[in-house]
């Protein structure tokens, strides 16, 4: 049986200038089953949530006449509940808390990624709401006091080439886990985890670190549920650390 997410009981309002991204975006949630409604600027997207009441609201971050941010001023205004997660390509710590305080329940990266992590990452949010991680609290997406000293250290053109080994080692983690947790391979699972830990540690990924601990743990006790939630939100954390190692170099 596929462990693809289910969505199909899902009316989801995706508000999305970009046609290229319009389009992928909602081929993929058509595909895992939702109803969806389209709006390519924030004032239609205000005027669909009101009039149809979705289930979800999927909110680029940067659209016409209406920001998501000021769309999601406005639902607050209008006491409009409707769960909404952002899509944006600003996936530092900074720019996830303003959504967050905005009353969004969360935010997908872009590029969205696999059809599977893109549905488990939207059930994942709706079910646990604003906030939601694995990650411990108070954890820094990047900890300075662990990276600068290396940096330091290696001095350039190493850094950059460890980063690139950085960025390899996770992507790779991060592309066996996804057919290893469609697969329920605890073994394999185990293993990636701990690449995962070790990687994110040395360069001072500690909420990474974190979520992959915690995802390690789980695989341990085969805990799937934990593992799945903690799949779902990896691919934001790592898109945060790397975005948020590129701040750190260029200051």
């Amino acid at each position: 049986m596929s462990s693809t997410p289910d969505l199909s009981r899902l009316h989801v309002l995706l508000a999305e200038d970009n046609e290229t991204n319009l389009m992928v975006a909602r081929e993929m949630l058509e595909r895992l089953g939702a109803r969806v409604s389209v709006a390519r600027d924030g004032i239609v997207a205000l005027e669909l949530a009101e009039r149809e009441q979705p289930d979800v609201i999927l909110l680029d971050v940067e659209m016409p006449r209406l920001s998501g941010l000021d769309v999601l001023r406005r639902l607050a205004e209008r006491e409009i509940a409707i769960p909404t997660i952002c899509l944006t390509a600003h996936v530092g710590t900074e720019h996830v808390e303003r959504v967050l305080e905005l009353g969004a329940i969360g935010a997908i990266g872009k590029p969205i990624g696999s059809l599977d992590s893109f549905g488990r990452r939207i059930l994942d949010l709706m079910e646990t709401g604003a906030g939601g991680t694995n990650a411990e609290p108070g954890l820094a997406v990047l900890d300075l006091t662990v990276f600068r000293p290396m940096a330091e250290m290696m001095g350039e053109p190493m850094v950059g080439t460890l980063l690139e080994q950085v960025e390899t080692d996770l992507a790779g983690a991060l592309e066996t886990l996804d057919s290893a947790v469609r697969g329920r391979d605890v073994a394999v699972i185990r293993a990636q985890s701990h690449v995962l830990t070790g990687v994110a540690g040395t360069i001072g990924g500690m909420r990474l670190r974190s979520i992959a601990r915690t995802m390690n743990r789980a695989a341990h006790d085969g805990d799937f549920v934990t593992i799945s939630s903690c799949f779902t939100q990896l691919p934001v954390e790592i898109s945060a650390l790397i975005q948020a190692i590129g701040v750190e170099r260029r200051t």
